[in-house]
């Protein structure tokens, strides 16, 4: 480990790293980052080059350490606008916290994560394809198709002896049968979906960027829904995990169902009026919300 480049990166506030770390160890089975002592650990490319970081508190900010690399400037900058973005360095929290503070419940579950941040999924397809793998089946399931996904179509990196993962490229997914996919345990409804939005990506007919470069939401949220197998429950997920809408809350979702439940110390599910209540209950902040329930339930 000698030698090592490293980078500081500044962090607003409020912001828990301790807090973003546990909603990124929630699960043994992930494959595209490693949580280890206090850092996490993830390979991005750059261009076309294998960028091995780990990220560590530092002081109130966030150390970075280029682990397989000496990185040019223009790699730094990169890295460092990459982790603005992870952790949705630009959304003023103070603001979300002032009216969160004036709903009983909610105050409550804020202040159990405060400075906890949307852990923001960069990647369109990524985003995407977890969704889709995240339908009608338990959170182990879906973590175990991605990851059987991942290492089956991804490229990767070793470092010490350990094997880090990139998430697999458009244009490899929209070259595979989903044949192929069903020997993952995929259905064929959900192998069909994946190749179909690989296909749209890789010939540029659907971006990350196009969706969001007018602050439409509304429109994203139609263009998602217009697509094969995004129901409104994965457009409300992508549009909160990825394209940084501020009010997107999945109504749909089961685990936001429970969470509610165990919010509101119900005896039974909360219904759908209770539900729609609680999601507009902090107006313009629906997707921090959702988050923190998502968080709640860790």
């Amino acid at each position: 480990m000698k030698n090592i480049s490293a980078v500081k990166v500044q962090t607003p506030e409020p912001f828990n790293f301790k807090e973003c770390l546990v909603y990124l160890s929630r699960s043994p089975l992930e494959r595209l980052h490693s949580v280890e002592n206090g850092c996490v650990t993830k390979l991005l490319y750059f261009d076309d080059e294998k960028i091995l970081i780990q990220i560590n508190a530092l002081q109130g900010d966030l150390e970075v350490k280029f682990l397989n690399c000496k990185p040019s400037d223009e790699i730094k900058l990169f890295i460092q606008n990459y982790i603005a973005g992870w952790f949705d360095f630009k959304v003023d929290l103070n603001r979300f916290y002032n009216l969160a503070e004036k709903v009983d419940a909610v105050d409550r579950l804020v202040c159990n994560f405060r400075g906890l941040r949307i852990v923001k999924i960069q990647c369109l397809l990524q985003a995407l394809c977890w969704a889709i793998m995240g339908q009608q089946v338990n959170i182990t399931f879906a973590y175990t198709l991605f990851g059987r996904f991942i290492e089956t179509y991804g490229e990767s990196a070793l470092f010490q002896n350990k094997k880090y993962w990139l998430f697999p490229k458009a244009e490899t997914i929209a070259g595979i049968k989903p044949e192929d996919l069903r020997h993952l345990q995929f259905t064929r409804m959900k192998a069909e979906y994946i190749i179909q939005i690989a296909t749209l990506i890789s010939s540029d007919e659907l971006s990350r960027d196009e969706l969001i470069k007018t602050g439409d939401f509304e429109m994203a949220r139609k263009r998602l829904v217009s697509i094969r197998g995004v129901g409104p429950w994965t457009a409300n997920y992508v549009l909160m995990r990825c394209l940084g809408a501020p009010d997107a809350f999945p109504l749909e979702d089961v685990g936001l169902h429970k969470a509610i439940k165990a919010l509101l110390r119900l005896k039974e599910k909360p219904d759908h009026k209770t539900i729609e209540h609680i999601a507009k209950s902090v107006p313009g902040w629906g997707s921090y919300l959702a988050f923190y329930l998502y968080r709640s339930l860790l």
